[in-house]
């Protein structure tokens, strides 16, 4: 059995297998969802050092306002 392959990796983490699946992921979007996903793609900017240790401090105590919240 041959398992399908991802055509890409949203923020380096969310594997989409046609640009139909994205329209799906846009289309879909709630505030559970979004929220996940602007996490995913503040990790993703984070592990590739595009902020300083104190925008990482504040966009980390902010993410976690927001879970609280939720």
């Amino acid at each position: 059995m041959e398992s399908k392959q991802p055509i890409g990796l949203l923020f380096e983490s969310m594997a989409y297998y046609s640009e139909e699946s994205i329209e799906s992921i846009i289309e879909g979007l709630e505030v559970n969802n979004s929220l996940f996903i602007l996490t995913q793609a503040l990790e993703m900017a984070h592990s590739k050092n595009v902020y300083s240790l104190t925008e990482s401090e504040i966009i980390s105590k902010c993410l976690r306002i927001l879970n609280k919240e939720i």
